[in-house]
């Protein structure tokens, strides 16, 4: 969504009621690939395959899946170019431009973060059910779950701080770059 408002601004493309549509329109269409990926992999994890086996197992299976739609959803949608309305243009230019980016997020990206968060715990918060131990790993499934819910919570404390981190990286970047601005206009 971010690199879709990033090539607007670069297109010089102005936000009006067409173009708003585009971002929620996008993350509709964009997150049914991440989820069923996610969904591939959990189901792997719960099967007893390490993440990375469960990632090369997703990526196989709903990978190819995630790709035809993706081109297919991005063509569809860069056909409006063609046309004469300048906010339907628009609309098919940015909405194509972030499947396909969505795409290469989901097949590079999300692959990558979820081997990275590993050491966070978060494959556990992925393997767990939210309390339903029916559908859950064998290796959950007889956990207790006061140590399922701490396990679940210092994932969870671990992704906070890691958001912390990466909110401050991008305060700061944002912080330097005004100042470079104020110190070029003065």
């Amino acid at each position: 969504i971010f690199c879709g408002l990033a090539l607007m601004a670069a297109l010089d493309i102005r936000l009006d009621p067409g173009t708003v549509m585009i971002a929620s329109v996008a993350l509709g269409l964009v997150v049914d690939d991440t989820c069923h990926f996610l969904v591939g992999v959990r189901s792997r994890i719960a099967a007893g395959d390490t993440l990375e086996q469960s990632i090369e197992t997703a990526m196989c299976g709903a990978g190819r899946a995630i790709i035809v739609t993706s081109l297919i959803l991005a063509s569809g949608f860069s056909v409006l170019v063609l046309g004469s309305f300048a906010p339907s243009m628009y609309f098919g230019v940015v909405t194509a431009a972030v499947i396909v980016i969505a795409l290469v997020a989901d097949l590079l990206v999300l692959p990558a973060a979820a081997v990275e968060l590993n050491a966070y715990g978060v494959t556990a918060l992925i393997a767990s059910n939210g309390g339903n131990t029916h559908h859950r790993p064998r290796s959950l499934r007889y956990a207790t779950p006061n140590a399922d819910r701490t396990a679940r919570e210092r994932c969870v404390q671990n992704v906070r701080r890691m958001t912390e981190q990466i909110l401050n990286f991008l305060l700061s970047v944002a912080r330097t770059k005004l100042d470079q601005n104020q110190a070029a206009e003065e």
